[in-house]
């Protein structure tokens, strides 16, 4: 199995780190220049920004492949892939207006 979750319980701390790590970084790398390049929807274009689950499992995934991460390592690495992608769509969900109810008739 490739994901242990004693794994992931025994190191809640890193799993945390990690994700408070890519939550608080990735957003700050891409607010400025979304903020300069797109100043009327910055905040949504870094909310889409930073669901890069894709890219997370596939670095995550080569890096197993590679020996470069163990069997400790890479589901600490995937559970905080994935709930990183979680919370941006909470901010959007919480935080984004809604359509007006007038523009979908």
């Amino acid at each position: 199995m490739l994901t242990s979750m004693p794994a992931v319980v025994q190191n809640v701390a890193l799993t945390t780190g990690i994700l408070l790590l890519k939550v608080i970084a990735e957003p700050a790398g891409t607010y400025y220049l979304s903020r300069l390049w797109i100043p009327e929807a910055s905040l949504f274009s870094v909310a889409l920004l930073s669901t890069s689950r894709i890219i997370g499992i596939v670095k995550a995934t080569f890096g197993r492949d590679s020996g470069f991460m163990g069997q400790v390592q890479f589901p600490v690495v995937m559970i905080a892939i994935v709930l990183s992608s979680i919370i941006p769509i909470l901010f959007a969900l919480r935080f984004y207006p809604s359509p007006p109810k007038d523009a979908a008739a």
